[in-house]
């Protein structure tokens, strides 16, 4: 059997679109089908880090791109909310993993991706959902809500945390995303207006008693900073997210939380704050799936979407078959991402306030231990020096 001559995919985020542009590198045809009737033009900031960066540079060929379109750093520095430096955390060495890291704006990432789908004649149908899948043994067929259908060899589902391509392959037994119970709040704001104590530097992680406050450069010059707190608030459903942001709520969430810090530069970005142009994220969590479905976050995306267009490049893996070919994609990834979100899971309690008094005190100073304890710098190899060019792509027959 040779490699896949045409590959259906639902969603055109970023997963989808990397996994189009790895694919027609490898000279496999790809269509793209997205829900959304025009590329959107929303969304905060990501932090690529260098495993990122080492799929978007080795299997995808947008790292310059990508790299001159964002912010390029190595290390962020930790501050407690009084400005007493804690330490720095590492989020990309590029001497020895070989990137650095980049902040870059979701919508900017989405643009270099889409730009790079025209160049190699990757066709993207906006406006087009997913009513249903059936499967042949000559391959599948997508049946649109408009009435269209298209087939391919074998169809990829990037279509998000509310993945109806997930309730074909599981069925009755797909399970129903739970909201977090942890909102994510931001925005951004030019450098110029926010006033820092002497010697601070962006960007940063700021703690505080209510909790961390990230303020990080997402521009090339580094003249924009994006703001990013977390908060906790109860589920609110779709529609509500949507008019809990529009009408402000979100963002006087997040001043409410900061109100009682009066360190800069926490004061001035708060102030700094108009309360229709903050972003929100609501983040909805799947239990472990009995067949596993792949979308955790773009470089967790970017790394799937690697690791696949190898497998289907290679021939001997092909000819035993795709349920073989999938069934490793799946080992290897379900393993890579539950070392992942344990890592995350470990230091995401860091994030959540520790309430003010003899409490902040403590972890603020315990928190400057740790960091000396470090070495001053807070440094985690076993996600930034993954390479998923190094995986095996031998297939069981």
């Amino acid at each position: 059997m040779a490699s896949p001559q045409h590959v259906l995919i639902i969603g055109g985020g970023l997963g989808g679109p990397a996994l189009a542009i790895a694919l027609a590198r490898r000279n496999i045809r790809s269509s793209i089908y997205e829900l959304r009737s025009e590329p959107g033009d929303i969304g905060g900031a990501l932090m690529l880090p260098p495993n990122a960066l080492r799929v978007l540079d080795k299997v995808v060929g947008v790292y310059e791109s990508v790299r001159s379109s964002g912010y390029v750093l190595q290390r962020v520095t930790a501050y407690a909310s009084d400005g007493m430096k804690l330490g720095e955390v590492g989020l990309g060495e590029e001497k020895e993993d070989g990137y650095p890291a980049v902040r870059i704006r979701r919508p900017t990432l989405h643009k270099v991706l889409l730009e790079e789908c025209a160049r190699h004649g990757v066709t993207i149908q906006y406006g087009k959902k997913l009513e249903r899948i059936e499967e042949t043994d000559d391959g599948v067929t997508a049946f649109l809500v408009d009435g269209t259908s298209a087939t391919g060899d074998i169809l990829v589902g990037a279509d998000g945390i509310h993945s109806k391509v997930r309730e074909h392959v599981l069925g009755p037994a797909a399970p129903t995303a739970t909201y977090s119970g942890l909102c994510g709040i931001g925005g951004t704001l030019p450098q110029s207006q926010i006033r820092t104590p002497p010697g601070y530097h962006f960007p940063a992680f700021i703690y505080t008693s209510a909790g961390m406050l990230m303020a990080m450069l997402v521009d090339p010059e580094g003249q924009t900073i994006g703001w990013a707190s977390q908060e906790t608030i109860p589920d609110k459903g779709r529609e509500g997210w949507e008019e809990y942001q529009r009408t402000g709520q979100a963002a006087r969430a997040a001043k409410k939380t900061y109100q009682a810090v009066t360190h800069e530069p926490i004061r001035s970005i708060m102030d700094g704050i108009v309360d229709d142009q903050v972003n929100l994220w609501a983040p909805y969590e799947l239990p472990d799936l009995p067949t596993w479905h792949t979308n955790r976050g773009s470089a967790q995306a970017f790394e799937d979407a690697g690791y696949l267009a190898r497998l289907l490049e290679s021939h001997d893996a092909v000819a035993k078959g795709y349920d073989k070919v999938f069934a490793r994609f799946e080992k290897v990834r379900k393993d890579r991402f539950q070392h992942v979100r344990d890592i995350t899971a470990a230091s995401g309690s860091t994030r959540r306030g520790s309430g003010p008094g003899l409490a902040w005190t403590f972890r603020k100073w315990a928190t400057k231990a740790y960091f000396w304890f470090k070495g001053g710098v807070l440094r985690d190899t076993r996600i930034t020096g993954y390479d998923v060019q190094e995986e095996d792509i031998g297939v069981e027959s």
